[in-house]
C-alpha cells in the first residue's frame, strides 16, 4: 500500500512538470518581448533627448509601466513555480530518506529478494523525479534571471521617463529650444533629417514586429470582437425601425446604424486599449488613422450639419497628431508639424468665430450646447495664439503643453460623443429584447430607465472629459493633492477628530442609503410584488421594513465614515438612550407601535378605519404617526399609539366589502311580494352593488300609514360607499315611482 501511494505521488508531481504552462509561455515570449524592449528603449532614448512634451512623455511612461507590469506578473507565477517546487523536492527528500530507512530495516531481516527489488525501484523513482524537480527548478530560476535582466531594464527605462517628465514640468516657462529665426536650426541637413527618419521609423516597426509576434493571439482577438459587432450591429438594425416609428424621440441614438460597419470598426479600435495594453507607438498611430474615416461617417449620422466643419477640422488635426506621434524622436519634424497645426487651428477658429458663420445655424439650434461650443471657441483660440507664440521664441515645453491639450480635449470630446450615442443605442436595445423586456419595471418604465441611464451616462462622460482634460493640462495631480490637503484638514474636540472628507463621506452615505432603499423598493414594488401572492398590506410592510433597515444600517455606515470609535458610541448611546428615554416615552412608544402594525397588521395601508371622529382610507403609516385620508379629502394625522390602545373599527379588516342597509317606506296598499322583488331586482341591476352576498329586502313593520322595509345590500367599493348608497337610493326611488308604488 505504502509503495503503491509512494507511486501516486511520484505521478501527481510528473503530472505538475508537463502540466507546467505558463512556464512554457514565458520562455517563448521572452525572446520576442526581448526585442521588443531593446527597440522601444532606443526610440524612447532618442526622444529623452529632445526635450519632449509632457504628452509624449505621458504616454512613453504608460507604455513602460504596461510593460512593466506584464513582467511583473511572469516574475509572480515563476515565484509560485519555484514555491511548488521547493516543496516537492523537500517532500521527495522525505520520502526518500523514509524508503532508504526501509530498505535498511530490511536487509537486516529475512526479507525475500522480490520485496527487496520492489523497494530499491521505489527508491530509483523517487531519486528520478527529485532530479527532474531539481532540474526544472533549475529551469525556472535560470527564466526568473532572464526575466528579472529584462525587468531591470524596463525599470531604468520607466526612471528614466519619470525623471524627465519631473523636469519637463519644471521647466515649462524656460526656453528649451532655439527660436525659429535662429541659423541653427536652418544648419540642420534634409539628408540628415531624412536619415533620422527613416531610422526612428526603422526602430518602431522593429518593435511592432516584435509585438505581434509576442501576441499574435491578440490580434485574432481584435478580428473575432470586430466581427461579433458587425453581426450585432446588423442584427439590432433589423430591430430598430419599428421602434423609431412608436418612439421618434430615439431616431437621433439610431443613426449609428446607418453604416454598421464603420460603426464595428470604430468600437473595436476604440477597444483596443484593453486588447492591446502594452502595444508600441506605432500601432496606435496606424489605429489612428484607420479610425479616421469610420469616426467621420458615424459622426456625420449623429451631428448635424452646421457641425461638420468642426469635425473635419479635428480630423484633420488628428492626421498630423499622428504624424507627430510618429516624429516624436525628431523634434525638428515634429517642431515644424505642431507649429503647422496650431497656426491651422488659429485660422479654423477665427473663420468658425465670424458673425456669419454664427448666423447660419437655425434660430432652434443655438441652444445652450452650441453657445457652450462658442465660448469654449474663444478659450480655444486664445490658447493656441499663445502655443504659437511660445513655439516661436523657443518655449517648446508650454507650447507643446497648451496646444497639445486643447486638441487632445477636442478629440476626447468627439470620441466621448461618439461612444455615448453608441452607448444610447445599445441600451435601447437592451430594454426592448429578453431578458430585460419581460421585466414588469422595464415594460412599464422602459423611456424613463432609458433616460435615466443617458443622464448618468452623459454625466459620467462630462466627469471623464473634465480630468482628462486636467491631465493633459498637468494640474490634475496638483489639484487633487491640493482638494486632499483641503479635505484632510482636521479640527479637533477632545477625543474627537473631524475633517471635511468625513463629513462628506458621512452625507455621501447617508445620501447613497436613501438611493439604495429607493432602488430596492422600487424593484419590489414594479416587478416583486406582482409576481408572488401576498396578503394585503404585507408588500407594504416588507419595503417599509427594508427601508428603515437599510437606513440604520447606512446611518451606521455614516458614523464609521465619520472616524467615530463605535465601541465609544456604542457606550454613549446607551447613556442618552437612557435619559432619552423618559423624555421621549411618547415618541418612543409610537414608534414601536407603528412597528406593531407593521408586523402584527391589524391595520393596513388601503383600508378603510373609524377611530374617535375619524373616518377614511390609511394612506401611510409611518414611523411616528399614520395619515387617514376622509371622505372630504382632508388628511388626518393619528399617532400610532392611539391606533394600538384605542378601539379602532376596520371595515375592511378581512373583508373589502361593506354593507349597506337602506329603509324604505312605501303606501300600505302596496304588495309587499312584489316590492320585496323590486328592491333586489334593482339593486343586482346596479353595477357596483355585490353579487355575493346577494341583495335582500326585508319587511320590518306594517301599520296603517306605511309599509317599512329595509334593504339589505354589499359594496366593494368601500372608498366610495357614500356614492354608492347614494346612487342606489335614487335608482330604487325612480324604480318605485315607475310601478306606481307611492313612497312614505
Amino acid at each position: 500500500m505504502q509503495a503503491e501511494s509512494a507511486a501516486a505521488n511520484l505521478r501527481d508531481i510528473e503530472t505538475n512538470f508537463s502540466s507546467d504552462q505558463e512556464s512554457k509561455i514565458v520562455d517563448q515570449e521572452l525572446p520576442n518581448l526581448g526585442r521588443e524592449i531593446d527597440a522601444r528603449h532606443e526610440e524612447s532614448s532618442k526622444i529623452l533627448t529632445t526635450a519632449p512634451s509632457l504628452e509624449t512623455l505621458h504616454s512613453l511612461n504608460r507604455d513602460w509601466e504596461k510593460l512593466h507590469e506584464t513582467i511583473s506578473n511572469w516574475n509572480r507565477d515563476l515565484l509560485r513555480q519555484t514555491t511548488q517546487l521547493d516543496e516537492q523536492i523537500t517532500r521527495l527528500a522525505l520520502l526518500q530518506q523514509t524508503w532508504e530507512q526501509t530498505l535498511q530495516l530490511t536487509k537486516g531481516a529475512d526479507t525475500p529478494a522480490p520485496i527487496l527489488e520492489h523497494v530499491h525501484a521505489v527508491i530509483n523513482s523517487i531519486a528520478q523525479t527529485r532530479e527532474l524537480a531539481e532540474r526544472r527548478r533549475a529551469e525556472i530560476l535560470d527564466l526568473q534571471n532572464r526575466v528579472s535582466e529584462v525587468d531591470g531594464r524596463v525599470v531604468l527605462a520607466l526612471a528614466s521617463v519619470q525623471r524627465a517628465r519631473e523636469q519637463a514640468l519644471s521647466r515649462i516657462f524656460t526656453r528649451d529650444s532655439p527660436p525659429v529665426w535662429d541659423a541653427e536650426l536652418r544648419a540642420t541637413p534634409s539628408e540628415s533629417l531624412i536619415q533620422e527618419s527613416r531610422n526612428s521609423f526603422s526602430t518602431q516597426l522593429q518593435a511592432l514586429r516584435a509585438y505581434i509576434a509576442r501576441e499574435p493571439e491578440k490580434f485574432a482577438a481584435h478580428a473575432v470582437v470586430l466581427v461579433l459587432l458587425i453581426v450585432a450591429l446588423y442584427a439590432i438594425r433589423r430591430h430598430v425601425h419599428p421602434w423609431v416609428q412608436e418612439e421618434p424621440a430615439i431616431a437621433r441614438a439610431v443613426r449609428v446604424l446607418h453604416a454598421p460597419i464603420a460603426t464595428a470598426l470604430l468600437l473595436s479600435i476604440v477597444s483596443g486599449g484593453w486588447i492591446y495594453p502594452e502595444a508600441p507607438r506605432l500601432l496606435w498611430a496606424l489605429f489612428g488613422v484607420a479610425a479616421l474615416i469610420p469616426a467621420v461617417i458615424i459622426m456625420r449620422q449623429l451631428l448635424e450639419p452646421y457641425l461638420f466643419p468642426i469635425l473635419n477640422a479635428l480630423m484633420v488635426f488628428f492626421f498630423i497628431d499622428r504624424l507627430r506621434m510618429i516624429a516624436a524622436a525628431l523634434p525638428l519634424l515634429s517642431r515644424f508639424l505642431f507649429l503647422v497645426e496650431t497656426l491651422g487651428g488659429i485660422i479654423f477658429l477665427v473663420w468658425l468665430l465670424r458673425p456669419a458663420r454664427w448666423n447660419t445655424i437655425p434660430e432652434n439650434n443655438r441652444d445652450d450646447l452650441w453657445k457652450t461650443i462658442h465660448y469654449a471657441t474663444k478659450i480655444a483660440l486664445g490658447i493656441f495664439c499663445v502655443s504659437v507664440l511660445a513655439n516661436i521664441l523657443g518655449y517648446m515645453g508650454l507650447s507643446k503643453l497648451l496646444g497639445s491639450s486643447v486638441l487632445r480635449s477636442g478629440y476626447l470630446a468627439v470620441i466621448l460623443y461618439a461612444s455615448l450615442r453608441v452607448l444610447d443605442l445599445f441600451t435601447l436595445f437592451a430594454l426592448r429584447v429578453p431578458p430585460l423586456a419581460k421585466l414588469s419595471l422595464v415594460q412599464r418604465h422602459q423611456k424613463e430607465i432609458w433616460e435615466d441611464t443617458r443622464w448618468f451616462l452623459e454625466w459620467a462622460a462630462l466627469i471623464a472629459w473634465a480630468l482628462a482634460t486636467l491631465e493633459f493640462l498637468a494640474v490634475r495631480s496638483l489639484l487633487f493633492r491640493i482638494i486632499a490637503k483641503i479635505l484632510t484638514t482636521s479640527l479637533t474636540l477632545g477625543s474627537i477628530s473631524v475633517s471635511l472628507l468625513h463629513l462628506l463621506e458621512f452625507g455621501l452615505t447617508i445620501w447613497a442609503s436613501f438611493l439604495v432603499s429607493r432602488f430596492v423598493r422600487f424593484i419590489l414594488d414594479e416587478d416583486v410584488y406582482p409576481r408572488v401572492e401576498l396578503a394585503r398590506g404585507l408588500p407594504y410592510a416588507i419595503s417599509t421594513m427594508l427601508h428603515y433597515a437599510i437606513l440604520v444600517w447606512g446611518f451606521i455606515f455614516a458614523l464609521g465614515a465619520l472616524g467615530i470609535d463605535m465601541t465609544k458610541f456604542t457606550i454613549l448611546a446607551g447613556a442618552f438612550g437612557v435619559g432619552l428615554g423618559f423624555g421621549m416615552q411618547n415618541i418612543m412608544n409610537n414608534f414601536f407601535s407603528g412597528l406593531i402594525l407593521l408586523f402584527e397588521r391589524p391595520i393596513k395601508v388601503g383600508d378603510v378605519i373609524q377611530i374617535d371622529d375619524a373616518s377614511g382610507v390609511v394612506e401611510r403609516i409611518g414611523i411616528r404617526a399614520s395619515t387617514i385620508r376622509t371622505t372630504a379629502g382632508a388628511e388626518v394625522i393619528v399617532p400610532n399609539g392611539s391606533l394600538i390602545s384605542s378601539k379602532v373599527t376596520n371595515w375592511t379588516f378581512s373583508a373589502r366589502q361593506r354593507s349597506i342597509e337602506m329603509p324604505i317606506s312605501v303606501d300600505p296598499a302596496a304588495d309587499p311580494q312584489k316590492v320585496i322583488a323590486l328592491l333586489e331586482a334593482v339593486a343586482k341591476t346596479d353595477p357596483h352593488i355585490a353579487k355575493t352576498p346577494p341583495p335582500r329586502a326585508l319587511v320590518v313593520k306594517m301599520g296603517a300609514a306605511s309599509l317599512d322595509l329595509e334593504l339589505h345590500a354589499s359594496t366593494d367599493r368601500i372608498e366610495d360607499w357614500n356614492q354608492v348608497r347614494s346612487d342606489l337610493a335614487v335608482t330604487l326611488s325612480a324604480a318605485l315611482r315607475k310601478e306606481n308604488i307611492g313612497i312614505r
